[in-house]
């Protein structure tokens, strides 16, 4: 076993933001031959919350998780993150229809590339609407 390698790699995997080794394995085989690395993280989550759901829904969950082949958990998790998007980009979508943003600052309030948002615009058939004061501002941005 390379003490060296092994601190090299170590260090390495510690530079990834918000993930800690839990157990680290180096070992060979047969000297001078194949390296065999196992490595354990654990991914720190920030909060606990507890929410009450339907009986549908969580069968829902349960078959998807299923069908996915994820944990409840890590399946929650995705749909939430999902669920999270989507809901700044109908908000995004409001904001600007009422027109409270442009354009561009409704596309980072959505947190997506201005052009999917104009995509989307398109898509949606709203008005895409800008004028010349609503380019000095965001101009301001760039400054």
């Amino acid at each position: 076993m390379n003490r060296g390698l092994e601190i090299f790699i170590v260090k390495l995997l510690e530079r990834f933001d918000r993930i800690s080794i839990g157990k680290f394995y180096l070992g060979c085989s047969q000297p001078n031959r194949k390296i065999y690395i196992q490595i354990t993280t654990f991914v720190y989550m920030e909060e606990t919350v507890s929410v009450r759901i339907s009986k549908e829904e969580m069968n829902a969950l349960d078959k998807l998780s299923e069908q996915e082949r994820l944990k409840r958990s890590v399946l929650l998790r995705e749909v939430l993150h999902i669920g999270i998007q989507q809901k700044r980009l109908e908000y995004a979508l409001v904001i600007y229809q009422k027109r409270g943003a442009t354009a561009w600052k409704a596309a980072r309030m959505a947190g997506i590339p201005l052009t999917k948002f104009l995509d989307l615009l398109v898509e949606r058939g709203i008005d895409f609407n800008y004028t010349q004061e609503d380019f000095l501002e965001d101009a301001k941005e760039f400054v």
